[in-house]
């Protein structure tokens, strides 16, 4: 799928050189096992276990995205300059945007003015 192609070009390169080479290839090993998946899912449609094969791969997929985003991109992110980071998401960005896929909004932020005028609001009221 478009998004395993955009983390294999973009974020396991980065993640080979500066996490560990076995890393990236673990990572890359779980996108193939998911695509061989997703391809048998496709053979299977009508046949009998097509829900068991769905949720074994769901199980995979699973764990490779809470390993992902638990280990390997904290990982990544502690071995590379901030910049290096920074770039990496715009370049996924671009990426997904291209492929049309969503791109999801970053968190919003609480303005410290904000928080602090809050704070001094409840402090004044309990005088």
């Amino acid at each position: 799928t478009a998004h395993m192609e955009a983390e294999e070009s973009i974020v396991y390169p980065p993640v080979a050189k500066s996490v560990g080479e076995a890393d990236a290839e673990e990572a890359d090993v779980e996108h193939g096992l998911a695509r061989e998946g997703l391809a048998k899912l496709q053979q299977m449609v009508e046949m009998p276990g097509f829900g068991a094969a769905v949720e074994m791969l769901k199980g995979g997929i699973g764990h490779h995205v809470e390993e992902e985003e638990n280990e390997l991109l904290p990982e990544l992110k502690d071995a590379i300059e901030r910049s290096e980071w920074l770039a990496i998401g715009d370049a996924l960005v671009e990426a997904k945007k291209a492929a049309g896929l969503p791109v999801p909004q970053p968190p919003r932020r609480r303005s410290t003015k904000r928080t602090a005028s809050k704070g001094k609001a409840k402090a004044s009221s309990k005088k």
